[in-house]
């Protein structure tokens, strides 16, 4: 592996949000460019590139005017985008995957999606949303397409409000654990009264 450009990066931030983070990049094989997905505070921003060094801005998914009837999602972490078939209905249908803060549903953090699909940019469109899982802090999510009906997921079991504080063990000691890490999953995508839904199995 040689780094490019002298292993400065290629690419400067197209947005004042001084959260910028975590991309996700995938081969579209229809426009054959590679796309990015980039976490920026409350939407997705959405980047292409003909060679992986020069990205141009498509534009985005703002999350807050979508999720769970537009409350604050908080900021938002590790986008991620899948495709499930349903061979009830021959379709394949697009899935974006992030971690949010659910403090405005009574939730803590965790791991969201919507079901859309995607417009002539690149851009995610989404048709409707849900919580991946209700437990506690399954944050952080990663994603593996299995197959063209099932994704394997794996997760962190932790929460940065929390696991900041002082956390004593049983034995009223402090303790360095900073969280776990979840079992794997697969999940799989359903039709049910005219909605896509998620569900998830231990692997």
């Amino acid at each position: 592996y040689q780094p490019y450009n002298n292993g400065k990066p290629v690419m400067t931030s197209q947005t004042k949000e001084q959260n910028a983070r975590d991309p996700y990049i995938w081969y579209d094989s229809n426009s054959k460019r590679l796309m990015m997905y980039l976490a920026e505070g409350d939407k997705i921003g959405t980047y292409a590139s003909s060679d992986g060094k020069n990205w141009a801005y498509q534009g985005a998914t703002v999350l807050n005017q979508y999720t769970l009837g537009g409350k604050d999602l908080g900021l938002v972490e590790c986008p991620n985008l899948k495709t499930f078939y349903d061979s009830a209905t021959n379709t394949t249908k697009h899935v974006l995957f992030f971690g949010a803060n659910g403090y405005q549903y009574g939730s803590t953090t965790g791991t969201y999606y919507m079901v859309g699909h995607l417009d002539t940019q690149g851009n995610f469109v989404p048709e409707q949303n849900a919580r991946l899982d209700q437990g506690s802090d399954y944050y952080g999510a990663n994603f593996y397409q299995e197959s063209d009906r099932v994704v394997k997921s794996i997760a962190w079991m932790g929460n940065w409000d929390y696991l900041q504080g002082q956390i004593l063990d049983d034995q009223g000691q402090e303790s360095k654990h900073l969280g776990s890490v979840s079992s794997a999953r697969g999940i799989t995508m359903v039709k049910r009264d005219d909605k896509y839904v998620l569900e998830s199995y231990l692997k």
